[in-house]
């Protein structure tokens, strides 16, 4: 989970952990600077920094890429 601020009216914003794997699963073969948030109370987006989204996105516990992942030795790839 990510915890951020609007830029504009101060109003918190709470990115979940599927927010994040989808801004990071989304991104891949790219090499994004920022990641466009909306702000639910005055709808206008709010740039986030890519490094923090992957670097919360890690801290989240959650696995890495697939392709990233490697296979075991007596395991075929699917």
């Amino acid at each position: 989970m990510l915890n951020i601020s609007c830029t504009y009216c101060r109003a918190p914003i709470n990115l979940s952990d599927g927010d994040l794997a989808q801004a990071v699963h989304g991104a891949e073969g790219k090499r994004p600077k920022s990641t466009p948030v909306t702000c639910p109370n005055c709808r206008r987006t709010n740039k986030v920094p890519f490094d923090r989204v992957r670097q919360a996105y890690r801290l989240a516990g959650s696995p890495p890429p697939e392709e990233a992942t490697p296979a075991a030795e007596g395991e075929a790839a699917v």
